[in-house]
């Protein structure tokens, strides 16, 4: 998982964290559901994407809902559905846990995202800048 969030970072050119805190990290969406959650997909025991949906709460709709901030497939398993099996998965958790949404943001500047996500018939909330 460590190398998939150091791919992550490099993927949108941002200085890595520390390993120390990157683990910290995922031990608190492992220690406290009520934070969020991180998919891992595996192919063969082997890490190759995840996505972390964070709980969040809508004041208009009066009820908590999901935002998927993260979402990145390790680019050796680009083009074999990785990302739309971890995006289904979070659908499914959203739907099974019963929140209001699921909401995701993307850069503008990372098209293959926009394209998955818009595939989910859904406008793709976008911002700019890192």
């Amino acid at each position: 998982m460590l190398k998939l969030i150091k791919n992550y970072y490099e993927f949108y050119e941002l200085k890595c964290p520390k390993e120390k805190n990157m683990i910290e990290m995922i031990e608190r969406y492992v220690d406290d559901l009520t934070v969020g959650i991180q998919f891992i997909a595996r192919i063969n025991g082997v890490a190759v994407g995840f996505a972390t949906v964070n709980v969040s709460y809508s004041a208009v709709r009066m009820g908590e809902l999901l935002v998927l901030s993260e979402l990145h497939v390790d680019p050796d398993y680009e083009g074999q559905d990785v990302g739309k099996s971890i995006f289904r998965k979070c659908q499914e958790y959203s739907f099974k846990m019963k929140y209001m949404d699921l909401l995701w943001l993307t850069n503008t500047e990372k098209y293959a995202l926009q394209v998955l996500y818009d595939r989910f018939e859904k406008e793709t909330e976008f911002y700019s800048g890192k």
